[in-house]
């Protein structure tokens, strides 16, 4: 008897440091996912669902993993999650709708349609079933007629990791400088949110042939273990900015523009630009501000906010501020309004010759993840008419980072 009251006894501690320990994984993966390290979130998710024996709990953790890779920006995995909670009976239909958006961001839009419909079925006063079926419908039109643009990879510059977001920083335009997380970047940390090198800035130079050279890292005056990327010079080449997203373990900081100027072949120490509210007085908030474009005078800077204020339309939306003689801000930055900035995110700009914006938005109707918008210069600093530039620029995944060699 004494016997069976202490397994029973020890089957109840067990049981109750299993609950716990699955609650205690719940929590981490919930508080990784609202600091934004969604890798670290899937991993803990995954862990909490293999211990976690309440059906509707289990449906709940799958759900959110899927929530976690659509954060992440991988429509496969969202779509393979999200089926999983359905055959989990998990109750919000909402799991149909992002897997129509998955389904969109693979090209796969028939698919797309039939998904967005379900969610029809169960919410049919949803109106962005009807929203995704619309984009879904114009999307394989414009890839079966696509525009005079050709897209070629350039294979010197690309790994099997993030590369993105070149800008030229000679006149030529023989120079290069882009984002990458190969094997290489600075630091040996893991990034939590993508799981992959901190990113770091890289050169590379065009013979007269066209053949790129193998990419070298800036100095360690630009990189450092935090991550860097998203470059852009001013008309002269000689002044760089940069985002750069400071590394804090278990913490999240936003991110800030940067300026380096040119000192030979070297750079300068970079010396970060105070455009978030009250940044003067030593904010320290999630804020992010990245992502710069240099008007063709280099008298203003375009960038990427998630900052509140007049105008704000929620996500990332552009804004501008006044550049002084040395490059610096001037003034407080001004909201691009509602002709360009969405709900949704509009991010990395940049500004052509004529003052054209070109910019990447999910938030305007487009193929799948983020496309490439252009807007007109209908004044001093102003834009209108919002254009998709469709395929093959854009495609059904994430389009962004647009930049043009010459004035054509």
């Amino acid at each position: 008897m004494r016997t069976s009251k202490f397994l029973a006894c020890l089957a109840f501690l067990l049981s109750s440091v299993v609950a716990v320990g699955q609650s205690r994984l719940a929590e981490e993966a919930d508080d990784a996912f609202k600091k934004g390290f969604y890798y670290n979130a899937i991993e803990l998710y995954k862990k909490a669902y293999t211990v976690e024996k309440k059906a509707s709990t289990k449906a709940e953790l799958i759900f959110k993993v899927g929530e976690a890779y659509r954060a992440l920006g991988d429509p496969a995995q969202c779509e393979v999650w999200y089926e999983k909670a359905n055959r989990a009976q998990y109750p919000d239909p909402v799991t149909y709708l992002y897997i129509g958006d998955a389904l969109k961001e693979q090209g796969k839009y028939a698919e797309a349609i039939a998904a967005y419909n379900k969610y029809k079925e169960k919410k049919p006063n949803d109106m962005r079933a009807d929203a995704g079926i619309s984009a879904c419908e114009v999307a394989q039109q414009w890839v079966d007629d696509p525009s005079r643009y050709r897209v070629d990879p350039e294979v010197l510059l690309n790994t099997p990791n993030y590369d993105f977001s070149p800008a030229f920083s000679d006149k030529r335009n023989e120079d290069v400088v882009f984002t990458s997380t190969r094997s290489g970047a600075t630091g040996t940390n893991t990034d939590q949110i993508l799981g992959e090198s901190f990113s770091d800035l890289f050169a590379s130079s065009r013979d007269r042939l066209g053949k790129w050279s193998e990419p070298v890292k800036l100095p360690p005056s630009v990189n450092t273990e935090s991550n860097e990327g998203s470059p852009i010079f001013d008309s002269k080449r000689r002044v760089m900015y940069f985002t750069r997203c400071p590394v804090a373990k278990k913490e999240v900081h936003g991110c800030d523009i940067w300026m380096s100027k040119k000192v030979g072949t070297n750079y300068a120490e970079p010396v970060m630009l105070a455009l978030k509210p009250d940044q003067a007085k030593g904010d320290t908030s999630v804020i992010t501000v990245g992502h710069p474009a240099v008007g063709p005078d280099d008298d203003y800077l375009v960038f990427a906010s998630n900052m509140k204020g007049a105008g704000a339309r929620g996500g990332k939306d552009l804004w501008m501020v006044q550049l002084d003689k040395e490059g610096m801000p001037l003034g407080k930055p001004v909201n691009l309004g509602n002709e360009i900035n969405t709900p949704k995110d509009e991010m990395f700009p940049f500004v052509r010759h004529d003052g054209s914006l070109y910019f990447a938005s999910n938030g305007h109707a487009g193929m799948g993840g983020m496309d490439i918008f252009k807007a007109d210069a209908t004044g001093e600093r102003q834009w209108a008419g919002v254009e998709n530039m469709k395929s093959p620029v854009n495609s059904s995944m994430d389009d962004f980072g647009i930049i043009f060699d010459g004035e054509e």
